[in-house]
């Protein structure tokens, strides 16, 4: 599958592993290096729907969950405490587009 970036800073914080600047473990690092590498391997995400018996149990352990609202169409990953991912995909679900690296304090 192919990863896009929301832009360079969102694409450096990915490629580099490091969420230091969200107050990131090194476990969290590698649980959020792991979650991109797995991104990448996959051939789409058709499975990304929760009510499929095709879901990944391996990604459900990042809380992954559709986001509604303003963000309809988008998903998040838990890699730890408040700190996640948001991502969007094509209509094929085989180009995933990184939005987001963030602390969410809705949690």
């Amino acid at each position: 599958m192919e990863v896009l970036y929301k832009n360079n800073k969102i694409r450096e914080i990915c490629e580099s592993g490091d969420l230091s600047k969200f107050g990131g473990s090194s476990a969290n690092n590698r649980n959020f290096s792991n979650l991109i590498f797995k991104l990448m391997s996959f051939d789409n995400l058709n499975y990304f729907d929760t009510n499929s018996p095709l879901k990944r149990t391996d990604l459900m352990k990042y809380g992954l969950h559709k986001l509604s609202g303003d963000r309809s169409g988008q998903w998040a990953f838990k890699i730890c405490g408040q700190i996640r991912i948001v991502v969007e995909t094509n209509n094929s679900m085989n180009v995933v587009n990184i939005l987001e690296v963030s602390k969410h304090y809705g949690d």
